[in-house]
């Protein structure tokens, strides 16, 4: 089941308990908490959830097929013929029928608005409704439905209608619990609890994090992420911890249930630059399975391994999860690949091909964008020596001349570098599968073989390659990774990934949280493991510590020393997951043979 197949993220919520104001006239009704199913309310009667065709939350409304929040919006040209139907035939009868529901409309616009999750080719026309929502009724809905038909009548079957809040469309951040939280140190037993009740149940994450819009307030919650194509009855789980905090007199905890996983791989292309066609490797560069371009993860950097007589060995890094395609996975996945079996036809390259296509196509798109017939005819008036060109002409000219020259030079660039055979960059050697190691941490990681002529250091950005805007701590000793340093409490982390770059967190004041890692088989069936990795929690201005590409990425300190490995992150609450250096090091050794294991 595609992502997109859910309206929203949102499956079950339960707020903390709320005390009614004292009213003089009525007599008080008894605390409660706000209860919602799939973002809309149940607190007067059943969730209103639409039909198959409208999908109705509390700050939001329409379809037939409502986008997923958070979501991007293109802008239709006043050329195009859904934008002439939009404003000849369909506003004058749609404010109508808006006014009939009394729906408090501020702005309509017609555009094409996608999930930031995935881009379709094509993305669905939408006219969107900017409004103010004063009751939680259906009024919405009976006017999604009236401007649906009014769609239909003028033959616009795939034309979409959203009308939101501008609630629901702010973002919810997350941030760690403070230390000194009595709750922090009631979480490992509680913890254990809720594990029980979750039991065989398709959950994939459980962790505590402060929630709450960015100016506040930020809510104890307790989050559970489940599985994307879970159908089962989360409210009866989410009923079930309540009862459970309220008898412990945890009254004050949110239960926040959601569609996400940490494990996601990237199907969205990303914008290479020219380091990306270096023979060198790059840390936090791109990767992908040799010659596919379903999907695009991070090259995290190189270990160095030793083996008998003091024999050091370098390789690279990245997650066992991203390069996991193959149809002795059953056994892999269990087991681990390891060094020497006969059946690993394992390969990537650097850069992925689905990169190294779509940035091709970019940069050509750029060039063509200069290319225009108005910039040909200054080029023969320069030529010509024409005296009637103005300076700002000629600024202008040579701005757009040396962007031209920019771009054909990286396409060239990318097309030697891809005929030459350049982009492979060497087969995996030994992975960790789904495996939980001695002490319950998850193991996901994977070496690779490189190639000789593509092996480099492990450079890491200088302070000054960082604006000041995107890094708070960081302020590395080295150009180069430093050795490995221990995980240590509230300590600042960073890393650099393929989809977002350089980004810093901080590590949450539990440390641990527990995640589920699902896989399906060859027979259909499903498999599952269960352990702990550290979280990460995103600091402002940023919203995520990763996102979906970034699986692979090395995690360093603020000094630019080596902490783990990250493995993904969760897309809804922005934190990041990541495996220590100890634990990677000592599976590392235990598949391979190796005897010790280090940074370069």
């Amino acid at each position: 089941m595609s992502e997109g197949h859910f309206h929203t993220s949102a499956v079950s919520y339960a707020g903390p308990l709320l005390t009614p104001k004292i009213s003089e006239e009525l007599p008080s009704k008894p605390p409660r908490r706000t209860k919602q199913r799939e973002g809309s309310s149940e607190d007067d009667g059943p969730a209103i959830l639409g039909d198959t065709e409208l999908r109705n939350e509390d700050y939001r409304c329409g379809g037939p097929n409502l986008v997923r929040l958070p979501a991007l919006s293109e802008v239709i040209k006043s050329s195009e013929p859904i934008r002439i139907l939009f404003e000849k035939e369909l506003i004058g009868p749609l404010r109508d029928v808006l006014e009939k529901w009394n729906v408090d409309s501020q702005y309509i616009n017609v555009v094409r608005r996608y999930s930031v999750r995935a881009r379709p080719e094509a993305p669905a026309a939408t006219v969107i409704v900017s409004a103010k929502k004063h009751e939680l009724d259906n009024s919405w809905l009976l006017a999604c439905r009236g401007i649906r038909d009014l769609f239909l009548e003028h033959g616009q079957a795939t034309l979409q209608i959203e009308i939101s809040d501008g609630r629901a469309l702010e973002p919810i951040i997350s941030q760690s619990i403070p230390r000194h939280d009595p709750f922090a140190h009631a979480w490992p037993e509680l913890q254990s609890q809720i594990l029980a009740i979750l039991s065989d149940m398709e959950w994939t994450l459980l962790t505590v994090l402060l929630r709450g819009p960015p100016g506040g307030p930020f809510i104890p919650t307790i989050v559970i992420c489940v599985r994307e194509d879970s159908l089962q009855n989360w409210n009866d789980t989410r009923d079930t911890i309540v009862q459970h905090l309220d008898s412990n007199y945890l009254t004050h905890i949110t239960v926040e249930i959601l569609r996400d996983s940490i494990f996601h791989c990237s199907d969205q292309e990303g914008t290479l630059d020219e380091r990306d066609w270096d023979m060198k490797a790059k840390l936090g560069g791109s990767l992908g399975l040799r010659g596919k371009s379903t999907s695009s993860f991070t090259f995290g950097g190189f270990l160095e391994l030793e083996f008998s007589h003091g024999q050091w060995r370098k390789y690279g890094v990245t997650n066992f999860h991203c390069v996991a395609n193959d149809k002795h996975l059953d056994d892999w996945k269990k087991h681990g690949i390891l060094p020497g079996d006969s059946r690993n036809y394992l390969s990537v390259d650097h850069p992925s091909l689905a990169d190294h296509s779509m940035s091709i196509r970019y940069y050509e798109n750029k060039a063509t964008r200069i290319r225009t017939e108005s910039y040909y005819e200054i080029k023969k008036r320069l030529e010509d020596e024409d005296p009637s060109l103005s300076e700002n002409t000629k600024t202008t000219f040579n701005y757009d001349t040396d962007r031209l020259n920019g771009y054909i030079k990286k396409v060239k660039l990318a097309n030697a570098f891809h005929q030459q055979g350049n982009r492979y960059l060497g087969g995996v050697y030994a992975a960790s599968g789904y495996r939980i190691s001695t002490t319950s941490r998850m193991l996901d990681w994977a070496l690779i073989e490189v190639r000789s002529e593509r092996l480099s250091k492990n450079k890491i950005p200088l302070m000054e390659d960082i604006p000041e805007s995107r890094r708070g701590e960081y302020h590395p000793a080295s150009a180069v990774l430093q050795a490995a340093t221990p995980v240590e409490a509230d300590m600042s982390l960073c890393k650099v990934g393929r989809r977002t770059g350089f980004t810093e967190g901080r590590l949450n004041t539990l440390h641990v949280t527990q995640v589920q890692k699902w896989s399906q088989n060859k027979d259909g069936s499903w498999t599952k493991i269960c352990g702990s990795l550290h979280e990460i929690v995103p600091v402002a201005p940023q919203g995520r510590f990763g996102d979906a590409g970034d699986s692979g990425s090395f995690i360093m300190d603020r000094h630019g020393s080596f902490v783990g490995l990250y493995v993904g992150g969760c897309l809804e609450t922005g934190t990041g997951y990541f495996m220590e250096a100890s634990d990677l090091f000592h599976d590392i050794e235990k598949i391979t043979g190796a005897t010790n294991v280090r940074v370069p």
